[in-house]
């Protein structure tokens, strides 16, 4: 498809969404996207919105070496081995323990079902039973929810939100971390959240912070298909409102540098980033190399936090509550 020129409809709202490059290389070698930014709600967007569900099945398969993903593997192979897995979780990153914080204001006595949207390799979903409370993981990956089965169990569904399903309804807290920016369509995800949520229920999402970067920033989060979005409070505050669901946001990490990986599969599908050696590195060393790069990261946050004063961070935790009556749903920003 050839590159589009001037300026497309914004998705969500329809306006016109100025583009910013019309060649921004794809996760895989040979693709190409558009980038677009809508000055009326505050995204970017990848263009064609073309979801890359071969590329997933790819990340899953080389999980433990491709960047960005080789931590999450080490989650579920280490997690297990915590004598507190979720608090264990939640110290290693911030948007673990922005869900862990606000699951514990209630407890797993008094919380109820919780349902977590793109469990992915599922150690989260397993954290959470661990530590008592009623959960359930919903993943799309056939494959993802076979290795997440024969590691923690049976607490988890290939299952799609958008259908009706009465096992999935009516639950009182739905988490989704880091999942938002994959989808097309992420205003029908949310109202699919907000029909499985009972009056009351509250939503815990997290997603890369557009607001969080500096005026005239450009793409700093993965390459499409993996990520077709980049998130300001703005957008999600129309999303929200059209929802019929109340928005507000948490504390999260100091803003992290976002490395501009090129393409990390060839066009066969080959594993091209990172080096040869550092995937060598990976494989026979992976506590050791995700340790120094914990480390690192931990001493980069305080210095931030240290030396920078601004109240917005490079991940956004969004909580997204459910009105007890219901509420006319909005179609345009919020004034």
């Amino acid at each position: 498809m050839s590159s589009p020129s001037g300026a497309i409809p914004c998705p969500l709202c329809a306006a016109p969404a100025p583009v910013l490059g019309r060649r921004h290389p794809g996760y895989q070698l040979g693709e190409t996207f558009a980038i677009a930014e809508c000055d009326l709600c505050d995204v970017q967007f990848a263009w064609p919105l073309r979801p890359g569900e071969a590329i997933y099945e790819r990340i899953y398969q080389h999980a433990r070496t491709l960047p960005g993903y080789s931590r999450y593997a080490m989650y579920a192979a280490q997690v297990t081995r915590q004598a507190r897995p979720l608090e264990w979780l939640a110290a290693q990153e911030e948007m673990y323990g922005f869900i862990a914080a606000e699951l514990g204001q209630r407890g797993p006595g008094a919380t109820g079902q919780v349902l977590e949207v793109g469990s992915g390799f599922g150690y989260l979903t397993w954290s959470l039973h661990a530590a008592g409370y009623r959960v359930r993981g919903l993943e799309l990956s056939a494959r993802a929810v076979e290795a997440a089965r024969a590691r923690f169990g049976d607490l988890f569904a290939v299952h799609d939100i958008s259908r009706a399903d009465p096992a999935v309804d009516g639950v009182d807290v739905v988490v989704m971390t880091e999942v938002l920016e994959h989808v097309a369509d992420p205003a029908a995800l949310l109202a699919s959240i907000a029909r499985v949520l009972r009056p009351g229920g509250r939503a815990l999402i997290t997603t890369p912070n557009k607001s969080s970067a500096p005026r005239g920033a450009y793409w700093l989060t993965d390459n499409p298909p993996v990520h077709l979005w980049w998130f300001s409070e703005t957008t999600l505050r129309l999303l929200a409102a059209r929802a019929g669901l109340r928005v507000s946001f948490g504390v999260s990490a100091p803003r992290q540098a976002i490395p501009a990986w090129p393409p990390c599969f060839d066009e066969d599908g080959a594993q091209l980033q990172p080096s040869a050696l550092v995937r060598w590195l990976l494989l026979r060393f992976p506590r050791a190399l995700h340790g120094l790069a914990a480390l690192l990261r931990v001493r980069r946050q305080r210095a931030e936090a240290r030396a920078s004063t601004a109240e917005r961070t490079g991940s956004m935790h969004v909580v997204l509550s459910k009105p007890a009556a219901p509420v006319e749903l909005a179609t345009t920003l919020p004034g």
